[in-house]
This record gives C-alpha cells, sequence and structure tokens, in this order.
C-alpha cells in the first residue's frame, strides 16, 4: 500500500512538474509573437517613412523638371527671337551693301554672327585711316548696331607680305600692327557714331588669320580684311594675340 501511495506521489508530481513546463512555454512563445510583432510594426514604421521620403523626392523631381521643361521653352523662344533679330540684320546689310553699288572686289560679307569688310573698301595700302567709301558703310552699321543689344569684336587682318613703302608710319613696322590700327579706328569711328564703347573691343589677328591662300595675288586681297564678329553675349578676349604686340617678336 506504500508503494502505491510513494507511485501515486510521483506521478502527481510529475504531473505537476509538465503542467508548470507547458505553461512556461506557454508563456515564452507568447513572448516570442509579441517581440516579433513588434519587430514588424517597427520595420513597418521604417518602411513607411522612407516611402514617405521617396514620394517627397519624386515630388521634387516631377517639379525639377517641370521647371526645366519651362526654362527650355524660354530658351527656344529667345533662340527663335535672336535668329529672326539676326536674319533681320543680316538682311538689312545685305540691302545696303547693294545699294552702296560698290565694285567688284570691295564688297562686304555678311555670315551667321559676322560682318567681314575687305581692305579696298575701308583703307588704302598699308595705312589704316578709313576711307570715305568705308565711312559711309559704318555710318549705317551704327545705325543697325544701335537698334539692338549687339556686342561687336571689331578684327584686324592683313596678308603675309611684310609692309615696305608705308613702314615707317609704324613703330614696329609689323603687319600686327597695321592689323590693330585698323582694328581701333573702325572701332572709335563707330564709337562717335554712338555705339557705346563697352559693347566693343577690337583685336589685331595680322596675318595668322587667313581665310585665303596667301602665296596667290587673290588670297592676298581675301586675307586684307577687318571682320565684325557680333553676338548678343561679350566675346571674351583671346589670351594670345594681344593688341599691338607683335607675335612674330
Amino acid at each position: 500500500m506504500n508503494n502505491h501511495k510513494l507511485t501515486f506521489l510521483a506521478l502527481a508530481m510529475i504531473a505537476v512538474m509538465l503542467f508548470a513546463g507547458c505553461k512556461n512555454l506557454s508563456g515564452g512563445s507568447s513572448n516570442v509573437k509579441n517581440d516579433r510583432i513588434e519587430q514588424l510594426e517597427i520595420s513597418l514604421q521604417k518602411m513607411g517613412q522612407a516611402n514617405d521620403a521617396l514620394e517627397s523626392e519624386v515630388n521634387a523631381l516631377r517639379q525639377r523638371n517641370a521647371d526645366l521643361k519651362n526654362e527650355n521653352d524660354t530658351l527656344r523662344i529667345y533662340r527663335q527671337q535672336y535668329e529672326n533679330i539676326e536674319k533681320t540684320f543680316e538682311a538689312r546689310f545685305n540691302l545696303i551693301n547693294a545699294q552702296m553699288e560698290l565694285d567688284e572686289g570691295n564688297g562686304v560679307e555678311f555670315g551667321k554672327g559676322f560682318i567681314r569688310m575687305p581692305e579696298k573698301l575701308l583703307f588704302s595700302a598699308g595705312d589704316a585711316a578709313l576711307k570715305t567709301g568705308g565711312k559711309a558703310f559704318l555710318d549705317q552699321l551704327a545705325e543697325e548696331v544701335k537698334k539692338g543689344e549687339w556686342f561687336l569684336s571689331i578684327e584686324g587682318h592683313t596678308d603675309a607680305d611684310p609692309i615696305s613703302r608705308s613702314k615707317a608710319k609704324w613703330t614696329t613696322g609689323s603687319n600686327f600692327e597695321l592689323g590693330g590700327y585698323r582694328a581701333l579706328n573702325v572701332l572709335l569711328y563707330l564709337r562717335s557714331k554712338g555705339v557705346p564703347s563697352t559693347k566693343m573691343r577690337c583685336v589685331s589677328w595680322g596675318e595668322f588669320k587667313p581665310i585665303a591662300d596667301n602665296n596667290t595675288a587673290k588670297g592676298k586681297v581675301r586675307n586684307r580684311r577687318v571682320e565684325i564678329m557680333y553676338s548678343k553675349t561679350a566675346p571674351v578676349t583671346p589670351d594670345e594675340n594681344p593688341l599691338f604686340v607683335p607675335k612674330d617678336e
């Protein structure tokens, strides 16, 4: 009988221990689940914050894209206006050139952003003083330039032949000096006609920027010229060939 009692007590104790263990296990599982739920909620919150940030970036990019489109549209309008002004500018001077009925070889050339005036129109050989015909053309040029916000780069060019007959007039006797004084005299004349000096600069290239063969007579005639480069933005003064400093000395 005592043995049966001991066996019963042992089984009862084992049952109590198992019950307690099950409760502990059940409680531990619940804690794990709660911790996992909290971690998921934190992750979801972070993902929501990241999503909000991405949406803000997307909206900012959309706005920037819209701004760029507006800027491009504005630039396209300005470019069209500029091209229309430029075409009108060139058309007027082509008409002026025709009306002046210049002899062959005296004609002024017009290109995109430049006006090319030959030596024969503006100067005598080896000289930088403006001729009457050159002044008449520059008078009309000045009137047109004053109608728009143009920047002018006035650039003197010569052929490659050394100065001979008029060499005594010059300090260095170089083509570079001759081209510089010719460009300067054009600038000073335009200024006297009301073109602001702040809208102009003068440059000499001497013989160093030919547009034709300096070994032929026709090529030399083409190279002896003054070019006016015009634009809506101020030109940058070149580092090379500063005015009146001969490159070959």
